[in-house]
């Protein structure tokens, strides 16, 4: 399994994620859920992954601004310019790459512990923990942003949410959460 994270580069915030193989169709299952949450163009960056060139097209269409940074192993790393306008400048990897290290760094994300999720159940409902309560939505402030907390610097929320609050949403369905 794998664990798929989509990252804002401005606002730290991640709007979905998913838990599933590595397939073009897990890529356009998580990317039509981010096209549900947003209302205007947005610029896509992604690693190599092939996966990626079939599923964004697919999602978005020509509504997109679309580019890959793919690293060679011997050569420096380029770009692949797949669609849209994609600004030469802010075309990178780093904020998603750091974001993954630190989920792949923690206890219960790591296969040698026995902390780790057994069951992809388990598994998923721990990435939602991390994704909503830790750093990078909703409870946890980031220090890039002055302290406020993802969503708070995406517009989502005014102040960060209490663990109080994130409890008694775990029984909700995730439609409810999210709207």
């Amino acid at each position: 399994m794998w664990t798929w994270t989509v990252l804002c580069a401005d606002t730290k915030l991640v709007p979905v994620w998913r838990v599933g193989d590595r397939s073009a169709w897990t890529a356009a299952d998580l990317f039509r859920d981010l096209q549900s949450r947003v209302n205007h163009r947005i610029q896509i960056i992604a690693d190599g992954h092939a996966a990626y060139i079939e599923a964004v097209p697919r999602v978005f269409g020509p509504d997109v601004d679309f580019a890959m940074l793919v690293k060679l192993y011997g050569d420096p790393e380029h770009v692949v310019h797949v669609s849209g306008r994609p600004e030469p400048g802010t075309i990178n990897t780093c904020f998603i790459e750091r974001h993954n290290w630190t989920m792949r760094t923690m206890r219960r994300f790591t296969r040698k512990g026995n902390g780790f999720s057994r069951k992809l159940e388990n598994h998923a409902a721990m990435v939602s923990l991390y994704v909503y309560v830790y750093a990078y939505n909703f409870i946890q402030p980031h220090r890039t942003l002055k302290n406020a907390t993802p969503a708070m610097a995406a517009g989502v929320t005014d102040e960060p949410e209490t663990l109080d609050r994130v409890v008694h949403l775990i029984d909700q369905p995730r439609e409810t959460i999210w709207s």
